[in-house]
């Protein structure tokens, strides 16, 4: 991300926070704007994971799992 501290410094700004619930087979998605509310929460197959999340604009995306995902 850019240094919003510099005003030379191309700024990026970000209006929509996404959590993706990482599983084997689906995924659920939920998505809220900077005030918090809910604009999307939605489950997704995996063949249709990287379709739906690239016609998303601009966001911070967080990825939660389970315990054993490193295994």
């Amino acid at each position: 991300m850019w240094s919003l501290l510099k005003p030379e410094a191309p700024c990026l700004i970000i209006l929509n926070f996404g959590g993706i619930d990482l599983a084997k087979n689906h995924f659920s998605i939920h998505v809220v704007d900077v005030k918090g509310k809910v604009v999307l929460h939605k489950s997704v197959s995996r063949s249709k994971l990287l379709t739906t999340i690239s016609n998303f604009p601009h966001m911070c995306i967080g990825l939660e799992s389970c315990g054993g995902a490193p295994y």
